[in-house]
């Protein structure tokens, strides 16, 4: 009797396993990307030195780089939530959220690059921005 309930427990344990290793596996490339795009931006700051409100410049590089690596080329989505209190509807909030629409458009442009870098080499790895750290001569 007690082989039996602890047969049916690892079964019921390792039914799940399944979806665990997958979302470990989603997480870990969640990450890798996210990295890949902090360091793609890292290797852009000189093209983009100056640009009005570079700090939400930098948050939209980072989101479309992200969104482009996971998911591909797409349209820029709406800005995230963070950008529709009262100060985002002045005149220099409307500049901000501009700065993160560009910001993403140009990263979402270089991870598509990259991308298709990789996909060139036939190799799947590394993922993202060559696994986040190699710089290719952007600066």
């Amino acid at each position: 009797m007690k082989n039996l309930i602890l047969g049916g427990f690892l079964v019921g344990l390792c039914a799940g396993c399944g979806d665990v290793r997958e979302s470990i596996g989603d997480s870990v490339v969640s990450i890798q990307t996210r990295t890949a795009a902090a360091a793609a931006w890292k290797d852009s700051t000189e093209i983009f030195k100056g640009v009005d409100h570079e700090q939400h410049f930098a948050d939209g590089f980072k989101a479309g780089y992200y969104r482009a690596a996971i998911y591909g080329e797409g349209d820029v989505p709406p800005v995230p939530s963070r950008y529709s209190g009262s100060a985002f509807r002045s005149r220099r909030g409307q500049q901000r959220i501009q700065a993160w629409r560009d910001g993403y458009a140009h990263g979402a442009s270089i991870a598509m690059q990259d991308v298709v870098a990789i996909e060139a080499t036939g190799s799947l790895e590394p993922v993202g921005y060559e696994a986040a750290g190699n710089n290719r001569g952007r600066n």
